[in-house]
């Protein structure tokens, strides 16, 4: 087959939009017969609302920066789909994620079954982690706990929930205690939970459930803690130990993230010395990212994509002083966006309206019609990002741009500036 046939069948494959008859017997059936490769390495699972992904890849550079050889799987992609899968920091390659989808393909056609797009990438992450000779295998959940792929994963050394807001109401359910019942699905008995900050209701949901399956909880704000003066932040826990770093990612929810991975790495035997090289040297794209245009205008791209993340956007613009300002902003059908939109507003002085690549984008006229109705006018590129990018992101406008919205609308602007693709986390041999 030619190299590239086994990303064309990934790509082929459904999307899974609903819990219509959704479970895990399918990938667990090809799982199987691939000699479970799930089962091969220590494992890290992650869940949460909002900051699972910068939480994840903090706990791979942690790792690392004990040595250790690190496996990660992380949703959705910025630019490609091999971004999903990385290895000590690089994602891996096209051939090699081509081959590995193949396997797979042939594997489903001799069972007869045919997995969805996100059920097929996670087992590729753990076929291609299982052979690669690693130590740990970082997963970030995709969506909930509970139903979700990444869930095959029977004993973590560490099952983490960082957050828990609204977000996928339509498949995890109305209620933050309905949310926090699908998160907490990923605990399994006897293996630890790291708890990040959680709301009131949240939280007695996720400590009652570990309490049932018999998971011993280490919970912010009760068995751990930061405290930040000026850059340096410190990390405590009851244990008395104590972490102080300088983040490299902006933000100060980062803090709690940062202290999230601290706290699991801790818990899973890592020294103090590599928790702070690691969340002092881990990058993670699109998380308040600020990059120069060849023009030279200041771009800031953040995945912020619901209610709650943007309210922490629009805390850090407010305190690095850098509201008014422009915005590029989209968003998908099955996402908040009238509430992102009230939220960012007042802070905007210029929308610019783009529709991510993707089949449920929300429509630019129907933004436009919404913004116009609380008396706001946008300008509205469609899907031309070509021309978007000519008039407002080279152009040499002073002021700094926004990009946010949509995970797939920032990406998307991302590759078409040809961003370099840096590496996420280097091992404790390779720092320097």
């Amino acid at each position: 087959m030619p190299p590239r046939d086994g990303i064309t069948y990934l790509s082929s494959l459904d999307q899974w939009k609903g819990r219509g008859g959704f479970d895990l017997k399918r990938i667990s059936t090809v799982l199987a017969a691939l000699g479970d490769p799930q089962t091969s390495l220590p494992c890290v699972h992650v869940a949460g609302t909002n900051g699972k992904g910068s939480v994840s890849v903090a706990i791979a550079s942690i790792l690392g920066q004990s040595g250790y050889r690190v496996g990660l799987t992380t949703s959705p992609h910025l630019r490609s789909l091999n971004e999903r899968i990385c290895i000590d920091g690089f994602p891996v390659e096209d051939g090699r994620l081509s081959e590995y989808a193949i396997r797979l393909m042939s594997e489903c056609s001799r069972l007869g079954e045919r997995l969805s797009f996100f059920e097929a990438i996670t087992t590729i992450a753990f076929m291609i982690s299982a052979d690669s000779s690693l130590d740990w295998f970082v997963a970030e959940v995709g969506l909930g706990g509970r139903l979700d792929a990444t869930n095959v994963i029977s004993r973590p050394a560490a099952s983490v929930i960082v957050s828990i807001a609204h977000d996928h109401e339509d498949i995890l359910g109305l209620t933050l205690e309905k949310i926090a019942y699908e998160k907490a699905g990923i605990i399994k008995p006897g293996c630890p939970c790291i708890v990040g900050d959680l709301p009131p209701e949240a939280l007695k949901v996720v400590i009652d459930f570990a309490e049932s399956v018999g998971s011993a909880t280490f919970v912010y704000g009760r068995d751990f803690e930061f405290c930040a003066v000026d850059n340096v932040v410190v990390y405590r826990d009851k244990k008395g130990r104590k972490v102080s770093f300088k983040p490299s990612l902006n933000g100060g929810y980062q803090r709690h993230n940062m202290a999230v991975a601290i706290a699991t790495c801790l818990e899973v035997g890592v020294s103090t010395e590599a928790c702070q090289n690691g969340v002092e040297a881990v990058f993670w794209p699109g998380r308040l990212e600020f990059v120069q245009s060849t023009s030279g205008r200041s771009v800031l791209f953040d995945a912020a994509h619901n209610p709650a993340g943007i309210m922490e956007l629009c805390r850090f613009m407010s305190e690095r002083g850098i509201a008014p300002l422009e915005i590029c902003f989209g968003a998908i059908r099955t996402k908040q966006w009238q509430d992102m939109i009230a939220i960012i507003a007042p802070l905007v002085r210029r929308w610019n309206l783009l529709a991510p690549r993707c089949g449920q984008a929300v429509a630019t006229g129907e933004m436009c019609t919404f913004l116009s109705s609380i008396g706001v006018s946008a300008t509205d590129y469609g899907a031309d990002y070509a021309s978007f990018i000519a008039d407002r992101v080279r152009c040499s406008e002073p002021g700094t741009i926004l990009v946010c919205g949509s995970i797939y609308l920032m990406g998307e602007v991302r590759s078409l500036l040809l961003l370099e693709q840096r590496r996420l986390w280097k091992r404790k041999s390779e720092r320097g």
